[in-house]
């Protein structure tokens, strides 16, 4: 990782990239770097496969989350068209063999929407992100 002063810019795949103060260069990296072996299943782990997996998200009033997160938590909102919108996605699937990954057990297939919003907090000065998720 190289460091680089402020102001900087850099070229990147032939684009000007401007960095701030905090902002560093990483050498590149490969994916298959990162990979790791499958941890053996135990306990409550499952088997699925996934059909038709979709994220939808839509962009709602930030005053509808009003009362959905603890206080501590601030709704992380983009501005459109002048307004504060929260941003909320539906996670449609169907699960396809849903199944033990442990212990003998029937095989199902089910449909399951999912809905997910955003929010954040500081810790310590570090953000942190919550997403609250209702299945």
């Amino acid at each position: 990782m190289m460091n680089v002063g402020y102001p900087q810019s850099i070229l990147i795949d032939g684009k000007t990239a401007y960095l701030n103060k905090e902002d560093s260069v990483q050498a590149s990296r490969k994916f298959e770097d990162y990979l790791i072996k499958r941890p053996k299943p135990n306990g409550i782990d499952v088997l699925c496969g996934l059909k038709h997996f979709a994220i939808i998200t839509y962009a709602v009033p930030a005053s509808r989350f009003e009362g959905l997160f603890p206080e501590r938590f601030v709704l992380d909102a983009v501005e459109i068209d002048g307004q504060a919108m929260g941003l909320i996605s539906v996670v449609p699937f169907v699960d396809v063999d849903f199944t033990s990954a442990v212990f003998p057990f029937p095989k199902f297939t089910m449909g399951k929407p999912t809905t997910v919003s955003i929010s954040s907090t500081s810790i310590q000065g570090s953000d942190v992100y919550g997403f609250w998720v209702q299945l």
